[in-house]
């Protein structure tokens, strides 16, 4: 019994570990889409540019989503550190109730709303989300 006892806390262990890479490498990756898009993605002068009128980038949900999912999984990752990922602990620390209201708030729906609207445009009409002219960019 005594083995088995040990067997679980080295899987807790790996999977605890597992989560903090997971979020760390999500949160890396949005962070760096985000600073990549903004920083060295331009279109060819004679385009027209949906980011040069009012709004720049930030008029478009799917931007929104993916700072949200940055900020998200950066505080999913504080919590792996200072926080807890007990099922039901007995003092819920601030950091995991911000992660949790975070998630079924913001996080999830939006991410939920852009990927639904995505493909539901792309499967009516391909050049309402990503028009042909854009192929060669």
């Amino acid at each position: 019994m005594a083995k088995q006892h040990t067997n679980d806390g080295y899987q807790r262990a790996i999977f605890g570990a597992l989560r903090t890479l997971m979020h760390f490498i999500v949160a890396v990756q949005f962070s760096y889409g985000i600073y990549y898009d903004f920083t060295y993605v331009h279109f060819p002068p004679g385009m027209h540019r949906p980011g040069g009128e009012f709004g720049g980038k930030l008029k478009f949900l799917t931007v929104w989503d993916a700072i949200l999912q940055a900020i998200y999984f950066t505080v999913c990752l504080i919590n792996d550190f200072i926080g807890t990922n007990e099922v039901a602990p007995r003092k819920t620390p601030l950091i995991r109730k911000l992660k949790d209201y975070m998630l079924a708030a913001f996080a999830f729906p939006v991410a939920l709303n852009v990927g639904v609207t995505f493909w539901t445009l792309m499967a009516i009409d391909r050049e309402l989300v990503f028009p042909k002219a854009l192929d060669a960019v």
